[in-house]
């Protein structure tokens, strides 16, 4: 286990930088907030690793032309990587996929960087910022060994909840039977945990969309241009209905 790659950080980077990086994947992949106890735990282990001297970065022998390469760290690869280009590489370009949530919000993720082929891969840990868009690209200066400027373009994913388009949001929300029925009034909780009060008129069909304005998404070009949020209504059948409720049903269905 390389437990600098794991943070994303370098062996030459100080305690302080190193701890700062733990805390923010830790607290992103805690299991009470959602994560994976098992990116969690591999997060912690690297970290205890660091700090009680136990970790090393992987070691690889690449040989070309009978030249030996020894790669010890990332200065290393960096090294090589400079040997074989005419001219000195300033910046990479990746994509990353992120989810709704962290496109509005922003947070924080680690990213793979293949920088030679067949040989360890480097990872950075990057801040992403609130207002992204589908297809934006941030620049990330000199993020990867100190050196090298890094462009992300970020791709945004849809969930079984959330659904974006341009800067508009779209939710699915499930509606007990009876409350179509009769109406209701509900909290729908917004992309940034924000709880608005909507009101459910009776009889209303399943599948009904509902706009709250000014609820969707921001941009980092614009902050003054909101999106809107819009709630989808899907409801689910009762698991069990009284008999003489049936009957009524029934009885209303042949008066019809």
């Amino acid at each position: 286990m390389d437990a600098y790659n794991i943070l994303g950080v370098q062996s030459t980077d100080s305690i302080e930088f190193i701890k700062k990086a733990y805390r923010k994947l830790a607290n992103k992949h805690h299991p009470d907030k959602g994560g994976s106890d098992v990116e969690f735990k591999k997060i912690q282990q690297a970290y205890d690793n660091i700090k009680s001297g136990k970790a090393s970065t992987s070691t690889t022998t690449h040989t070309q032309n009978s030249r030996s390469y020894d790669f010890r760290n990332a200065t290393d690869i960096y090294n090589y990587y400079q040997s074989k280009s005419a001219s000195t590489t300033k910046s990479l370009r990746v994509q990353a996929t992120i989810s709704i949530f962290d496109a509005i919000n922003g947070g924080m993720q680690i990213i793979k960087i293949q920088m030679i082929p067949n040989q360890n891969p480097q990872y950075i840990n990057i801040e992403i910022p609130p207002g992204i868009v589908d297809g934006m690209t941030i620049k990330f200066p000199k993020i990867l060994i100190h050196t090298i400027d890094v462009y992300v373009t970020f791709r945004i994913i849809n969930d079984k909840i959330w659904s974006i388009k341009g800067i508009d949001l779209t939710k699915n929300e499930i509606f007990d039977f009876w409350d179509l029925i009769i109406g209701c009034s509900r909290n729908i909780e917004t992309i940034t945990k924000e709880k608005i009060k909507v009101t459910i008129p009776p009889m209303t069909s399943p599948d009904t969309i509902l706009k709250i304005a000014k609820k969707g998404a921001k941009t980092r070009q614009n902050y003054l241009l909101v999106g809107d949020m819009y709630v989808k209504i899907h409801t689910k059948l009762p698991d069990t209905i009284p008999d003489e409720l049936l009957t009524i049903i029934k009885e209303i269905k042949n008066i019809q």
